[in-house]
């Protein structure tokens, strides 16, 4: 009777693991809707972690003797979607907190100010950039994949240090029927 409960278990599984399936991308997250806070806050925890493993913070780190302050600034919004990237910025603030490095926070209200704001909060390094969209046919399906730009800048030699990209965000589009 044993066994016959181990087979029938072992059979159940492997007749449930080959109803899985699994997208062909990898390390993409794909859900239905919009960008969301989620996804901010998934794309904020992997960019940051990509800085401070980045060669230039590093660098950076040996170079001041101590961690480096950032700051998040302005995320320009090129996707056409509505949603407001200030709160991306406080994402990245956040994942800031939460990875205990040393950061500041300053008003990104005014792109002109961005820059002035942060070098008068003590700021080292600064992170700016972009959240895109493309639509694109993926597996038959059409789906919006959102992708953010960071750029990490040096204010006191005022260049760029690095650059990085996060795309893995892919959300499928639902085609809704009109309603009569």
């Amino acid at each position: 009777m044993k066994h016959f409960k181990l087979l029938t278990s072992i059979i159940f599984f492997v007749i449930l693991s080959s109803c899985v399936t699994t997208n062909s991308i990898e390390n993409e997250q794909s859900f239905f809707g919009f960008w969301n806070s989620h996804d901010m806050e998934y794309v904020a925890e992997d960019i940051v972690k990509d800085i401070v493993e980045s060669h230039a913070y590093q660098s950076c780190y040996r170079y001041f003797g101590r961690k480096p302050v950032l700051c998040a600034g302005i995320f320009e919004n090129l996707s056409g979607e509505n949603f407001d990237t200030k709160t991306l910025t406080s994402k990245f603030n956040q994942e800031f907190k939460i990875q205990k490095l040393e950061y500041e926070l300053i008003d990104t209200s005014d792109i002109l100010k961005v820059r002035q704001n942060a070098e008068s909060a003590g700021c080292d390094l600064f992170i700016a950039g972009s959240v895109k969209t493309v639509v694109e046919n993926m597996q038959g399906k059409m789906s919006r994949r959102f992708i953010v730009t960071a750029n990490l800048y040096d204010l006191s030699a005022d260049r760029k240090l690095w650059t990085g990209e996060h795309s893995q965000i892919v959300k499928t589009i639902r085609k809704y029927a009109k309603l009569k």
